[in-house]
């Protein structure tokens, strides 16, 4: 009985893995492949490239810690929410944090991509260009489903 649990987890786990690197394969599994509109960054030259790298950094060093405040500031939400009496008071302003740090966010993606475009020769910021305009039109699911 207990070899039988045992094989079935070893089964189930490599069907699991199985499925996933088939999937993964079907789309460009390995880097750089299967990411389409990202012609532009093929024409970086090393100087570029590493003051990209750079820029992204110090962005991401400032996203990260706005994002764990949103998901601690959502937990806080969903408490106050389930309380015997809510304060709506609390909410609201749970809410408007919470709000306040996305509007953040946004405002410093957006001067990140602007001074990524500024770095850019004429050919490269029209190939940065339309890679932003396809992804702006996504859907929010279909973003979710991105690897």
């Amino acid at each position: 009985m207990k070899n039988t649990k045992l094989l079935a987890v070893i089964i189930s786990l490599f069907t699991a893995l199985f499925i996933s690197s088939a999937g993964l394969a079907g789309h460009g599994g390995e880097k750089g492949t299967g990411h389409h509109g990202a012609a532009w960054k093929q024409s970086l030259d090393k100087a570029q490239k590493d003051k990209l790298k750079k820029m992204k950094v110090d962005f991401l060093k400032l996203k990260f810690p706005l994002k764990a405040r949103i998901k601690t500031i959502k937990i806080d939400l969903a408490i106050l929410a389930m309380a015997d009496t809510p304060d709506q008071k609390a909410i609201d302003a749970k809410i408007d944090e919470l709000l306040a740090l996305k509007k953040q966010i946004l405002k410093s993606k957006y001067a990140f991509k602007v001074s990524i475009r500024k770095e850019l020769k004429p050919e490269q910021r029209a190939g940065f260009d339309k890679h932003q305009l396809k992804r702006a039109k996504r859907n929010k699911c279909h973003k979710k489903n991105r690897h």
